[in-house]
């Protein structure tokens, strides 16, 4: 989807703070992302707004998906900036492998937690990267009403609560792959994102009606969008 003009859920106001948002400056970008995910967050009429939008924009929901354990909704995509505004549910038992992003973000926990796993800065894994180093550096818990920020050359992993709700707002692509690593098997390979999957593929994961709507109860149920 691109959104050129501004909507109810992608405001005037919102689009020029997502616009003018500095995504090489990280000590700025973790005041002002902070900020805009507190606010967000907070505003539950912003974000039952944004899951109808969802339901009814095919664009969103092209780029919206259920995979094994988590859901991935987008709410707000911006060609001009980049910046994708995304909704994830966390379902059972999920977790992941440590990995790298093909963009810098910003995410906050709405509800639930997880223990989220730091293995360093790793800027050029493409050319030198050693899977030796990749150990744990930091380990943290993350629950409701946390963020953060991540660099997109940072290696991280998360083992989540069941229904753990968390919102992001991403930066636009630095590069054309992921890198994930199998520290048990030795073993590291590559994921590309959704335009460069085979679209066969990516339409079976394509989130429901019913899929959706699921999700908005849940919401609801958790107090985080109007009864």
């Amino acid at each position: 989807m691109s959104t050129t003009t501004a909507t109810s859920v992608a405001t005037p106001g919102l689009l020029r703070r997502i616009r003018a948002l500095d995504w090489q400056d990280l000590d700025r970008l973790s005041v002002e992302l902070t900020e805009l995910l507190a606010e967000l967050a907070a505003d539950g009429a912003w974000l039952a707004a944004a899951m109808e939008n969802l339901l009814h924009t095919p664009e969103l929901r092209d780029l919206s998906e259920r995979l094994a354990e988590l859901d991935k909704m987008v709410l707000i995509n911006d060609s001009e900036s980049g910046v994708r505004i995304r909704l994830h549910r966390f379902r059972q038992g999920y977790f992941d492998r440590p990995h790298n992003h093909r963009f810098t973000f910003g995410a906050r926990i709405l509800s639930g937690g997880y223990r989220h796993t730091i293995y360093g800065d790793h800027p050029d894994p493409e050319h030198d990267f050693d899977l030796e180093r990749v150990v744990p550096t930091l380990i943290r818990r993350e629950s409701a009403g946390s963020s953060y920020v991540i660099q997109h050359t940072l290696v991280h992993s998360v083992a989540a609560e069941p229904e753990t709700l968390t919102l992001t707002v991403r930066g636009p692509a630095q590069k054309d792959r992921m890198l994930i690593v199998d520290r048990d098997g030795g073993t590291t390979w590559w994921q590309f994102g959704v335009k460069d999957e085979n679209a066969a593929e990516v339409a079976k994961r394509r989130l429901t009606d019913e899929q959706i709507l699921e999700i908005t109860q849940v919401l609801r149920e958790r107090g985080l969008t109007p009864s």
